[in-house]
């Protein structure tokens, strides 16, 4: 992967390199500077747009200054530098002063080294705004533009032209993309291919696939490698229909030949054109986009009363000021009249109350709404290259629940809360990086971050720079933070939250958790300690355009363990390692072999070089074979100290792996075999595979030895030499000894060298060159040898690294559902939010209850009944036990007052009591005594758990965790 590719690998892997190309192509003009200007230019440069010009002429005042994340400081305030896109003259202005622009381009340029920036300053005329792809208004007034609108909808081609404001807790987006614009991927999603076990001849033919399809209605298909009926293979697409969620139709069959076997039906996608109406247009019917129409049409009124109240006084409506907001009501009653007559949008009555709620709230921003709206904007940007779906083309959208009755300072009101909360925030990759700027700009300054990670060339964003590579994450984030504001009390943690010591004490004085990772590993971690301490969890991730925030609170709602599902089961070894039928198989197959070869038999070299005879003692007879080969060969190596002996090797295991273990396979399983039914064993997802000889003139295959004899010099130390693997002549697997005598010989030459310190284990990073090599070049040829088709080096990178499409405006809006969720956390009712930006697609719904234990007769799991005590208990709910007590006294305390007979006892997965066999030292011992380290950590209660019965029926018993409190 080339360096550029690797800064962007996120975004490549979110867009398609195809894709990104054309982003990469984007000239942008950012016009308003003020919130969602601010986080629309900081995402698009994040985002890796091509040019960025933002304007606006306001001067910076010192209260807005001190407020911005980017500039904290007069002395920050950046110099205007050289060399600016415009050719107009700068205005003047008093000593130390800067626009906006100027103010912001120096921070803006740091962000991203590969992305232009400029600042434009002056009068925008329609020969500047010529230059650019796509335009951006943030604070221009709405007639104001229609002129612009319209001269960027008559270029050729059309100028994309967006338009936002953001008044508190309310705001307004309108799009234009042109009189027809063409959409070449409407959602963004991949397309799946499925593998068929049957196609009927009949009208219309049934397709039935052995896996669930994800086809809808009206999408195309186009057919590959069908035996029998051929005459739909590689044919122009056609549309299907649903038959159920493994069948759908096609044509009529009834004129083609028998399906016999195999095949695979591709989804494809069909560009749809988009015709946009113009800014003037919508001004009076306008396409709206929301869940509440009625309540979009009421917004819409009001947002075109407030832009004329701030054309007729060159300013919006004032402060909860009564006067301004009834001049408001007068225009939009006014407009609404007009509206009638006209047959134009229209409501019965002005929403009085809404209005003057929005007027009175229209001259402040929050940074937690102005980054949704700063999201927003670059997803559409992003959707000018033709992907995904634009907005079409009004959206209105609002917190108004969060605004506070009466006429109070909002700001104050809302950050107050936040300044005096402690919280945790885990994870500071790209979305923990956006949670803590809106966190420190919402107003809370004390807080812990945790974070194992270290810095990746991918990761280099809002507060990593690339000289911070290979630094920890949550070290360089607050010290980032802490440069900015010396007030905040940060805690820094370099480990994961469940490695953190954090006493009971300090979790007292904890009100939030936030989760900011991406694996689900973690969160379930995170979730088991917020259930324990009883602290709401405020969980947020993305991936693509796919993001979601979801709330769990202590008692009102489910805990993320009850409320998401394990993730699905990993594909099975069997398939992996012989019948791989897609190159996501070939790829994980290829990281099992770089484990076992540089990792694994490095660490068992490791043991045995420090004491043969024992580690050879302890190796199972089953393996012995296997391990002691690779030992010897591995020592003959490191006795010859040869890169070309490692050269050797790995042409041995090239014939090994795509040669001799095919072979084998095909002697197993021929390809007229059978299974146990009687029915052909190669058909469906299987794949007959084909051996294949090196040739030296292959260069995938000259790749796979060169990476493997590499990756090998480096696990044993041995210098790399610069021999060309395509000039090795054809040879044969060396018939290596490998008894006990041959490895101690070697060893005995070696006595008195310290060849141990040279021989480590690799571990594999998508991002180191050779490791991507060996897996690419070796998943290649094995997709090669089952006929599954190939993909390029950067995808096999993206794949084996597991690595998340990363986009900024994705995260921007996610991380600012996370901040808002944390305001609704003091008073408020939470909302959880799924949505896909790609698709336009937002949803928002209550949290679910915490789901509740109940008596049953019949329990699924437990094929028997049950009996909850107390009934109806949560997995919130603990069931809290003073000290001191013997373990024999809990088992008794259950019997008498509860009248059950406790089975197991157990702390931390530690079986402290087992029912079914005798009883232990330990059952006069109280738990203080017990677990003497945790009053000495600060602990102050135990989690304990019991299994247990009822004594009369012996009928199985659910009930709380116990919080044993220490005495």
């Amino acid at each position: 992967m080339a360096e550029i590719s690797r800064f962007y690998s996120r975004q490549t892997a979110a867009l398609g390199p195809e894709s990104f190309h054309k982003v990469q192509h984007l000239h942008v003009l950012v016009s308003g500077l003020r919130g969602p200007g601010i986080e629309c230019a900081k995402n698009l440069i994040l985002c890796g747009v091509g040019e960025v010009t933002i304007h606006d002429d306001t001067i910076l005042s010192f209260e807005e200054l001190a407020s911005s994340f980017f500039l904290s400081s007069p002395s920050e305030i950046p110099k205007s530098p050289s060399g600016e896109k415009s050719k107009s003259s700068a205005p003047k202005h008093e000593s130390g002063q800067k626009t906006r622009s100027q103010a912001y381009l120096g921070v803006l340029q740091a962000l991203n080294p590969q992305v232009k920036v400029f600042s434009k300053e002056g009068r925008l005329d329609e020969a500047f705004i010529s230059q650019f792809s796509l335009v951006i208004f943030t604070e221009s007034n709405l007639s104001s533009l229609i002129h612009l609108n319209h001269f960027c909808r008559t270029k050729n081609p059309p100028i994309g032209f967006i338009c936002c404001e953001n008044w508190g807790a309310f705001g307004y987006m309108f799009v234009d993309f042109g009189p027809e614009f063409i959409t070449y991927d409407k959602t963004g999603e991949e397309n799946r291919s499925y593998y068929i076990s049957n196609i009927t001849k009949e009208n219309p033919g049934i397709v039935t696939v052995y896996d669930r399809h994800y086809l809808q209605d009206g999408n195309y298909v186009i057919f590959k490698e069908v035996q029998g009926m051929e005459e739909i293979n590689n044919t122009p697409p056609r549309p299907i229909r649903v038959v159920n969620n493994n069948s759908f139709s096609i044509e009529d069959t009834t004129g083609y030949s028998f399906y016999l076997k195999e095949g695979v039906a591709e989804h494809f996608k069909i560009p749809d054109k988009i015709r946009f109406k113009s800014l003037e247009v919508n001004m009076t019917k306008p396409t709206l986009v929301a869940e509440n129409i009625r309540r979009a049409e009421h917004l819409h009124i009001i947002t075109r009363a407030i832009s004329e109240y701030a054309k007729l006084h060159n300013e919006l409506p004032g402060l909860n000021n009564d006067h301004d907001a009834s001049q408001v009501l007068l225009i939009a009653q006014s407009i609404n009249e007009s509206s009638k007559e006209s047959n134009h949008l229209f409501v019965e009555e002005i929403d009085k109350t809404l209005l003057y709620k929005i007027s009175h709230n229209a001259r402040w921003q929050l940074a937690v709404f102005s980054a949704y709206w700063g999201g927003l904007l670059c997803s559409e940007v992003i959707k000018f290259t033709g992907k995904y779906t634009p907005l079409t083309q009004w959206m209105n959208y609002d917190w108004l629940d969060l605004v506070p009755e009466g006429k109070k300072n909002v700001i104050t009101e809302i950050n107050s809360h936040l300044a005096k909360s402690r919280g945790i925030i885990v994870g500071v990759g790209a979305l923990g990086s956006e949670v803590l700027k809106l966190c420190v700009q919402s107003g809370v300054k004390d807080f812990i971050v945790a974070d194992k990670g270290k810095i990746k060339q991918s990761d280099c964003h809002l507060l990593y720079s690339s000289e911070a590579i290979g630094q920890q994450k949550a070290m360089v984030a607050c010290e980032r933070l802490s440069a900015k504001d010396d007030h905040l009390r940060i805690r820094c943690e370099n480990n994961d939250i469940a490695a953190i010591d954090i006493s009971d004490n300090e979790w007292d004085g904890i009100h939030w958790v936030i989760s900011a990772v991406d694996n689900h590993s973690s969160r379930e971690a995170i979730d088991k300690l917020c259930v324990w301490h009883e602290k709401p969890m405020i969980e947020g991730s993305f991936s693509g355009t796919f993001g979601l925030c979801n709330v769990y609170k202590p008692f009102v709602s489910q805990s993320y363990c009850e409320a998401v599902a394990n993730p699905e089961k990993p594909t099975s070894q069997e398939i992996i390692m012989n019948f791989p039928y897609n190159i996501d198989h070939c790829i994980e197959y290829a990281k099992i072999r770089f484990k076992v070869y540089f990792n694994e038999a490095v660490l068992e070299l490791r043991t045995f070089l420090e004491d043969p005879t024992g580690h050879l003692a302890l190796i199972p007879e089953s393996e012995k074979y296997s391990k002691m080969h690779i030992l010897y060969t591995y020592l003959e190596i490191l006795q010859h100290n040869s890169y070309e002996e490692c050269l050797k090797y790995s042409r041995e295991k090239f014939t090994d792996f795509f040669h001799e273990t095919i072979s084998k396979l095909l002697q197993n399983y021929p390809q007229d075999c059978k299974d146990s039914d009687g029915k052909t064993f190669w058909t469906g997802f299987k794949k007959i595979p084909i051996s294949t000889p090196f040739e030296n003139t292959d260069d995938i295959h000259v790749q796979f030895v060169e990476s493997f004899a590499c990756l090998l010099a480096g696990v044993l130390g041995i210098a790399v030499g610069k021999i060309p693997a395509k000039d090795m002549k054809e040879g044969h697997s060396q018939l290596r000894t490998h008894t006990v005598a041959d490895l101690q010989a070697i060893l005995s030459a070696w006595k008195d060298q310290h060849f141990l310190s040279q021989v480590n284990p690799a571990y594999f990073d998508a991002d180191n060159n050779i490791h991507s090599l060996f897996v690419y070049s070796l998943s290649t040829i094995r997709a090669r040898c089952y006929k599954i088709l190939e993909i390029d080096r950067f995808t096999t990178e993206i794949i084996a690294g597991n690595i998340n499409g990363c986009l900024s405006s994705t995260c921007s809006i996610v991380a600012s559902c996370i901040c808002i969720e944390l305001y609704r956390l003091f008073g408020h009712n939470n909302k959880n939010i799924n949505f896909n930006l790609g698709s336009n697609n937002f949803v928002t719904y209550e949290p679910a209850k915490p789901k509740q234990n109940f008596s049953v007769d019949y329990h699924p799991e437990l094929e028997a009944p049950v009996k909850a005590i107390p009934e109806g208990f949560t997995v919130w709910d603990k069931m809290k036990i003073c000290g001191p007590l013997t373990l024999n006294g809990l088992i008794e305390m259950f019997n008498n007052q509860h009248n059950l007979k406790v089975n197991l006892i157990s702390v931390a997965k530690k079986c402290l009591f087992n029912g079914f066999s005798e009883g232990n030292e330990n059952m006069e011992k109280t738990f203080e005594e017990l677990f003497s380290e945790c009053r000495e950590r600060g602990e102050k209660s135990l989690r304990i758990e019991v299994s247990c019965e009822e004594n009369n029926t012996g009928i199985d018993v659910l009930t709380p965790v116990i919080k044993y409190i220490l005495s």
